[in-house]
């Protein structure tokens, strides 16, 4: 029983040395005074300082680029209104333009058309004057010829 205890012993022994529990793996710290956790304190707050002031300049600059956005985002509105503005006025001027030129054209047509005929009808009016000429002669001579006086009643000339 001995003999038992002992190879027990010894196999528990062996066992906690050859895997040590996890408690006894931990390193100890060395010791920090008061003042040190002060003294690096501090520093955490002066870096902590550091990092707001560089946020606050940061922002800062942020608020300056949107002005100087907005200002550039009003001046290209400016811009392409003038633009658009002087777009119109050159379609209008167009139109403008066009339509001129559609009426002179019109205008043109109808003196063309006007020049045209006037040697027509002048020719027309002078057919007309003989027209009527021949009637009367053929009238005068129909008083004296009763044949031709008969032929044009037929013909509804008398």
């Amino acid at each position: 029983m001995l003999v038992k205890r002992a190879v027990t012993l010894f196999v528990g022994l062996l066992t906690c040395y050859l895997f040590p529990p996890p408690a006894f793996s931990v390193e100890t710290a060395p010791r920090i005074t008061d003042r040190e956790i002060i003294e690096r304190l501090t520093r955490l707050e002066e870096g902590q300082k550091t990092v707001v002031q560089r946020i606050d300049d940061t922002n800062r600059r942020i608020d300056e680029l949107n002005k100087a956005l907005s200002q550039r985002i009003d001046e290209l509105r400016q811009d392409i209104g003038q633009r658009l503005e002087e777009l119109r006025q050159t379609l209008l001027w167009g139109l403008g333009v066009t339509f001129a030129g559609m009426f002179a054209l019109i205008g043109f047509v109808i003196w063309d058309r006007r020049s045209t005929l006037a040697p027509t009808v002048r020719q027309m009016e002078g057919l007309r004057e003989r027209e009527e000429k021949l009637e009367a002669a053929l009238r005068e001579y129909a008083r004296q010829a009763p044949d031709l006086a008969e032929s044009l009643r037929k013909m509804g000339l008398l």
